[in-house]
C-alpha cells in the first residue's frame, strides 16, 4: 500500500492531541483557576483525536486489499491485535493486583477472564472498539462498495 502523507500528518496531530490529553488530566481534576480555563481550552481543540485515530484505521482497512479475505482476517489481523491485547490486560491486572496489595488469586483469576467484557486496565478501552471495526470490516467494505455502485 502506498504512503498517504496526509494520514501520517492526521497520526501525528493526533498523538500530540493524546499526550496533551493525558499530560493535562490532572490538571483538569484540580480547583477551577485560570490555569485550568487554559487546559480546558486545549483539551477541547485535542478530544478528537481518538476518532481522529478511528477514523484513520477505518480508512485504511477500507482501502486495503486484503479486507475482504476473512481468511487474513482471522488468520493475520485479529491474531495480531488480540494477543497483544490480551497479554498487556494481564500484565496489567498482575502489575495493580501488586500495587495494590491484593493477594486473591481468585479474584485475579476473575479478573482475567472477565477481559473479553472488560478491560483489565481502563487504558485499553479502545481496544473494543478497534476489535469491532476489524471484525466488521469485510462488512463494512460490502456496505461501501455497494454505496458506490448505486450512485
Amino acid at each position: 500500500m502506498k504512503r498517504i502523507f496526509y494520514i501520517d500528518f492526521l497520526r501525528i496531530i493526533s498523538m500530540l492531541g493524546v499526550i496533551l490529553l493525558h499530560a493535562s488530566a490532572t490538571k483538569l481534576r484540580m480547583p477551577i483557576d485560570f490555569s485550568w480555563h487554559l487546559v480546558n481550552f486545549l483539551t477541547s481543540f485535542a478530544t478528537c483525536s481518538v476518532p481522529i485515530f478511528f477514523m484513520i484505521s477505518g480508512s485504511l482497512l477500507l482501502n486495503s486489499d486484503s479486507t475482504a479475505n476473512i481468511n487474513i482476517l482471522w488468520k493475520k489481523r485479529l491474531p495480531k491485535l488480540l494477543i497483544p491485547f490480551f497479554i498487556w490486560s494481564i500484565i496489567n491486572i498482575i502489575g495493580y493486583s501488586f500495587i495494590l496489595k491484593i493477594n486473591n488469586l481468585k479474584l485475579l483469576l476473575i479478573s482475567i477472564l472477565q477481559i473479553p467484557g472488560r478491560p483489565g486496565e481502563i487504558s485499553l478501552w479502545f481496544m473494543y472498539p478497534f476489535i469491532i471495526i476489524y471484525v466488521f470490516s469485510p462488512v463494512l467494505l460490502l456496505i461501501t462498495q455497494n454505496k458506490e455502485t448505486v450512485k
